[in-house]
């Protein structure tokens, strides 16, 4: 073995150490000076941090690492909840009024989708032209249930109604107010068989247009039945008063006349002398309630 290696097998065999050190020793690893042994609840608690920093930053890098390769949809907002939302709109059913310039009669056209139709007008007054009562026209799409309808027109005016029909596309007398005053209205949610009435005037004229819709799926029990109430008793009432308590019950449909040989005059002194049906009759809600008025005292 070579002088040098001998040397430093040498210096191994000597250990210098504090002075304190073989006390130490002696005493065992528990002694005063000597840092305690965790307990096992402590070395529990420090595992269950360590866990939960551990998933806190694994979840958060995936979540980064989604948001980095997710794909975006143009116009669609980066959340799920919106693409969802956005997905679950109703299309549109586009109409459009207009009188063309060279003074034929206005026409409607309906837009649903990859379906587009015009039809003519059912009835109306049109210098030069006898609009006679058209055939039964419906629409060939099927609407999504509450899709919304906007209108596009050059009538200052314009007034609409959707009535339910039977298969035959004969109104039961059950009608729907659809307020297109603005532009846009939303149609009935309930899938089912309507039929579209619009209409409008203009300085040349007015025509009304008539059109047969269908509305998601209808049930095999279509028609709805007509609902019932009960017939409130308003003689003895002015007409003004008659009529609110008749619209307010849900009666829309009220005729009104006077007796025989008598004429009407101000309307506020119009009373009601008698009614049909009478006052505490159940029938059914399209039932027209006529009130005869008397002026005398």
């Amino acid at each position: 073995m070579p002088e040098r290696w001998e040397r430093e097998i040498e210096k191994l065999r000597t250990v210098t150490a504090p002075t304190s050190t073989p006390t130490r020793i002696a005493e065992g690893p528990h002694s005063d000076r000597m840092p305690p042994t965790p307990r096992r609840g402590q070395r529990l608690v420090v595992i269950l941090v360590a866990f939960v920093v551990f998933g806190a930053a694994a979840a958060f890098a995936a979540g980064a690492f989604r948001r980095e390769t997710a794909p975006r949809i143009p116009g669609a907002g980066s959340s799920a909840s919106s693409t969802a939302s956005l997905a679950g709109t109703p299309a549109s059913l586009d109409a459009s009024l207009e009188a063309p310039p060279d003074g034929s009669v206005p026409s409607l056209t309906l837009t649903f989708g990859s379906t587009s139709s015009t039809f003519a007008a059912k009835d109306g007054v049109w210098p030069g032209t006898d609009i006679s009562p058209s055939p039964s026209q419906t629409f060939d799409a099927t609407i999504d249930p509450g899709a919304p309808i906007t209108l596009t027109t050059n009538v200052g005016k314009v007034e609409g109604e959707l009535w339910i029909v039977d298969r035959d596309q004969k109104p039961t007398g059950q009608s729907i107010p659809l307020d297109l005053s603005l532009g846009s209205a939303v149609l009935p949610d309930q899938p089912g068989l309507y039929q579209l009435a619009i209409g409008g005037g203009w300085s040349d004229g007015k025509v009304g247009f008539s059109v047969g819709l269908t509305i998601g799926t209808p049930p095999s029990d279509w028609p709805p039945p007509i609902p019932t109430g009960t017939v409130p008793d308003v003689v003895g009432l002015t007409q003004p008063q008659a009529m609110k308590i008749m619209a307010r019950a849900g009666f829309e449909s009220v005729s009104v006349e006077a007796p025989a040989g008598q004429t009407k005059v101000e309307i506020v002194k119009d009373v009601v002398t008698a009614q049909d049906p009478a006052g505490g009759t159940e029938t059914q809600m399209t039932t027209t309630i006529k009130l005869t008025v008397s002026t005398s005292p």
